[in-house]
């Protein structure tokens, strides 16, 4: 059944005007943060990769990094996209824990509301003077606001804000399993405030951060029988651990096990940051094939060498997903097993006919035994190709129209480049 959306941009315009923003990930390196954090002109938060010498750190600086480090190549992508800093500018100390404080720090700036939890800390300083000192005060209260955090004994509430926090508790390590559960969590927040950095891969919120478009909860619940250590999880945080399994953000070591009480790391932490930036340093333990793969051939690369689905490809994929499309007494229907293929998504977007104009009445993804019913008798429902290795860029739509219980048309919208 369709979900239903709140007020949403519409896709075409989406599909015109879509654009990338930057994800960023600080890192603690002398226990505030703030000698990281630099303002770009574009107000977004981006790392001050300068050391203390004035020297770019590289990943060759770190006399603790070895080239055949399992974590290397993570580590290598956030230092050459300047995402990241060591403890010093010659050690990363992948080993060192990662405490409850650094994970605050880092959810919020990716989720890009690092001003709002520098609004926090200032209004809480004058509630509370004694705060002022805690670093992370803001990034708690951001977290605990979006119902993230809440019943770890982290903090003490007045009227429904913080007005103390455990020091002790906030600066203690960080396990395996409250990581990978508040992760998971930061992907679906139920809250008004949208996540600027992260590209949703469903129906553009912003916040979720599933592969391929939607969980499939058939294959979701097969990661249990690949974590040998699953019962050792608390259950009220399995299914967050599973989803970052299926997200390819966690995936154990190769006994199969996930040590869910174990310290998180700094190298682990790294490893997670570079899977969420990027896409293809993800890797899935199941792969549930979401069709054909993607050959040059049916690719076409524009002026500035982006390279997208051609519209023939895009619209001949389209048309036949659509017609799985039925209408039958005013019910508009889809069953049938999505034939997106490799690394992209399909979403559909039903616009009900209201008097003279179309408006957004509900959307999904199509997936693999998915599927929607949705009574109208004239409506517009737009098929929207996006391919979720790149942010999750749209790069074709099929417009529908159907009038009084019949399909109309089929029409192609062309991307403007």
């Amino acid at each position: 059944m369709l979900l239903k959306s709140g007020k949403r941009i519409a896709i075409a315009f989406l599909v015109m005007c879509y654009c990338f923003g930057q994800m960023v990930f600080p890192i603690n390196a002398d226990g505030t943060f703030d000698s990281l954090l630099a303002e770009r002109e574009d107000n977004s938060a981006s790392f001050d990769t300068v050391a203390v010498e004035e020297k770019i750190i590289s990943i060759e600086d770190f006399s603790d990094v070895k080239a055949d480090d399992w974590f290397y190549p993570y580590l290598e992508y956030l230092v050459s996209k300047k995402m990241i800093n060591g403890k010093t500018p010659q050690s990363f100390e992948p080993g060192s824990d990662f405490s409850y404080a650094e994970c605050s720090a880092v959810i919020v700036r990716y989720l890009g509301l690092e001003d709002e939890a520098k609004e926090r800390l200032k209004n809480l300083s004058q509630r509370h003077p004694h705060l002022k000192n805690f670093w992370y005060a803001g990034y708690f209260e951001v977290l605990a606001n979006l119902g993230l955090f809440l019943g770890y004994d982290l903090f003490e509430f007045e009227n429904g804000l913080i007005s103390d926090i455990d020091r002790e508790t906030a600066n203690s390590p960080i396990v395996r399993y409250r990581f990978a559960e508040s992760i998971s969590r930061s992907f679906e927040l139920d809250s008004d405030i949208k996540a600027k950095n992260v590209f949703s891969e469903m129906g553009g919120s912003g916040r979720e951060f599933i592969v391929g478009g939607g969980y499939n909860n058939d294959v979701l619940l097969q990661y249990e029988d690949l974590i040998n250590d699953f019962s050792d999880i608390p259950e009220q945080s399995r299914r967050d651990v599973l989803k970052a399994y299926y997200n390819g953000i966690f995936n154990g070591d190769i006994s199969g096990n996930f040590y869910p009480n174990n310290n998180l790391t700094r190298a682990e932490m790294a490893k997670v940051l570079a899977t969420i930036s990027d896409y293809s340093l993800r890797t899935r333990l199941i792969n549930e094939g979401y069709g054909q793969k993607v050959t040059e051939d049916m690719l076409h690369t524009d002026a500035f060498g982006v390279k997208t689905l051609d519209c023939d490809v895009w619209q001949q994929m389209l048309l036949q997903e659509a017609q799985k499309l039925s209408v039958d007494g005013g019910y508009i229907t889809y069953r049938g097993t999505a034939s997106a293929p490799e690394g992209y998504a399909i979403d559909v977007y039903l616009y009900e006919k209201q008097n003279d104009s179309f408006v957004l009445t509900s959307e999904c993804t199509l997936r693999d035994s998915a599927g929607f019913t949705y009574w109208a008798a004239s409506a517009r429902v737009m098929l929207v190709m996006r391919n979720v290795k790149e942010g999750s860029r749209p790069e074709g739509v099929l417009d529908v129209i159907i009038e009084n219980g019949n399909v109309l048309s089929y029409q192609p919208l062309i991307r403007i480049a």
